[in-house]
């Protein structure tokens, strides 16, 4: 507001000495033409200033509005709560078949893809477990690669993956991977229904919105753009 005013001064002044010029500097023109010009400036500005402002003013309430600050957090926890259930429902199956053999028979039992167990031993990983339902889940499950779990060594995560099966058909897969103490780390997989996965890309999708309109909306009014805008409508006019 405060470029608004600081530029509706300026006009003011300007337009006030343009006045004063032709009013006494009146060569070829009489002073009735001078009144009339003044009267159509006013005609001009008066309405539209209030009207300006009016408009400015509302266009910035209704942006603060829309982009209210406890929606971008509710996206954040509706992730974060879909995320940890995935997480909690693989510990859940880790507790139990822990002290167990794992079978193809019990991965079906709990409706897992496959059970990868790696032990650091001196400096050096190796895979001691790799229990799957069959070879294609297996394969899907080594597709961790090493470097990923070096990354992930010690840490608790999860991702969701979606791959294609032909005839515009999708596979949802979660892969979550869990620390068993400082020298072990378990890695489990388990499909999970494509609207999961849809949703998850959904919400995702429109925090990337919502973020960048933020951005928008925090450098308009921090360099009151809209308020520029209606100094520089009044100007034109």
């Amino acid at each position: 507001m405060q470029i608004f005013l600081l530029w509706l001064a300026i006009i003011l002044f300007l337009l006030a000495c343009y006045l004063a010029y032709l009013w006494w500097h009146p060569t070829r023109r009489s002073r009735f033409q001078v009144r009339l010009t003044a009267l159509f400036l006013l005609f001009a500005i008066v309405p539209s200033v209030p009207l300006l402002f009016v408009a400015s003013t509302l266009t910035t309430s209704t942006i603060d509005m829309l982009l209210v600050p406890e929606m971008e957090g509710t996206m954040l926890n509706a992730v974060q709560a879909m995320k940890q259930q995935f997480e909690n429902h693989a510990e859940s199956f880790v507790r139990a078949v822990q002290g167990d053999s794992v079978t193809p028979a019990l991965l079906r039992k709990w409706e897992f893809d496959y059970f990868l167990v790696w032990r650091k031993e001196q400096e050096t990983v190796q895979l001691v477990q790799a229990v799957a339902r069959d070879e294609e889940t297996r394969q899907l499950g080594l597709s961790f690669g090493e470097e990923r779990l070096a990354e992930a060594w010690g840490q608790r995560d999860s991702e969701l993956e979606r791959t294609s099966l032909g005839n515009d058909e999708f596979r949802s897969h979660c892969r979550v991977w869990l620390p068993q103490g400082a020298d072990e780390m378990v890695l489990v997989g388990y499909a999970v229904s494509p609207e999961i996965t849809a949703t998850k890309e959904r919400l995702t999708q429109a925090m990337r919105v919502y973020n960048s309109l933020s951005l928008i909306k925090e450098r308009a009014l921090q360099d009151e753009l809209i308020w520029g805008g209606a100094a520089a409508a009044i100007l034109v006019l």
